[in-house]
């Protein structure tokens, strides 16, 4: 089944995240996941932090709404078998700040019938986007990788989705399922409390219905914290593989029970923004050390969510 192409980016999105105009059977992902009902694909989660498991188990449930059955990547090439479809996690690992992204795909591509790379931001590694071929489907989840990736010619398609994470708002049961872990969370939340206080005491100004969400890793922009900060995707995260799906939940949980105890969230980091469009919080995103939290509050979250304002304070130009 050949998915349409997408050539122009979509400027609001629905529940589902098509953009005006699509009809339902036009979202790139959740068509090609229709046409794989009932087959087997290999799945290999994206590793990272927190964020990166609210992305895993969002796909989880894709794969399990559509009837997918899969079978976790053990990170062997020699146990993938030629006839294979190879499915790799959306996120943010192609890009120049982690050159070791690449490392899965480069050594799979080639060694399957199907090669597909779920919605991803991608910039660089242009090396090996060159070696790709006509069994390759890539997801951007953005119109800058999009445009970048449609550069490399020898791909066989090229689609403009959003990110996957964004599936997760419209998704009933996974909200009640958030409700209960909010009372789970309560002893993190008293935590942050505890951090307030010091704050307090060392002459910080405090928001105390607000929690501050920075990134101490290396796409962070600021070179100092407030003593209050809590990188929550960085502390809760109990599977960096993401191939454990048990630990997936408990970390997604963990996050999103946390966050549903503020009033506002601010944060450089973009799926804990997605957290705060789950829950309906008030958020302020900053731009983070490149440019993508720009590209994709502009591409999937500006018109969707008024409650997500982003913060551009020209970091994220490069």
């Amino acid at each position: 089944m050949e998915l349409r192409q997408e050539t122009t980016a979509p400027t609001a999105t629905d529940e589902t995240g098509r953009g005006p105009g699509m009809a339902k059977t036009e979202n790139p992902v959740s068509e090609l996941l229709r046409s794989y009902r009932g087959q087997s694909v290999v799945y290999c989660p994206n590793p990272g932090n927190g964020g990166d498991a609210i992305i895993a188990e969002a796909t989880f449930r894709l794969l399990d709404k559509h009837g997918v059955r899969y079978k976790i990547y053990d990170r062997d090439p020699g146990s993938l078998l030629p006839g294979d479809h190879f499915f790799f996690g959306g996120g943010g690992n192609l890009v120049e700040l982690y050159p070791e992204g690449e490392g899965v795909p480069a050594t799979v591509h080639d060694r399957v019938e199907r090669f597909v790379i779920l919605p991803h931001t991608i910039s660089g590694h242009g090396e090996f986007l060159a070696k790709l071929g006509e069994n390759t489907t890539v997801f951007a989840r953005e119109p800058r990788s999009y445009e970048y990736v449609k550069g490399f010619p020898g791909i066989g398609a090229v689609h403009l989705d959003h990110d996957l994470a964004l599936s997760l708002v419209g998704d009933a049961a996974f909200k009640n399922e958030v409700r209960r872990a909010r009372f789970r969370q309560f002893g993190r939340y008293v935590n942050v409390l505890r951090r307030k206080r010091h704050a307090r005491k060392r002459g910080e100004a405090v928001r105390w219905n607000d929690i501050l969400c920075y990134r101490e890793d290396r796409e962070r922009t600021k070179k100092e914290f407030a003593w209050e900060n809590y990188d929550i995707s960085r502390i809760i995260n109990f599977d960096s593989t993401m191939r454990d799906r048990e630990a997936v939940r408990k970390t997604v949980f963990g996050i999103l029970g946390l966050l549903s105890w503020f009033r506002k969230i601010r944060t450089d980091r973009l799926h804990v923004a997605i957290s705060g469009a789950i829950l309906n919080k008030q958020v302020e995103l900053s731009a983070n050390k490149y440019w993508k939290n720009g590209e994709i509050h502009a591409h999937s979250l500006r018109a969707r969510f008024p409650n997500i304002t982003f913060i551009d304070r020209g970091d994220n130009k490069q």
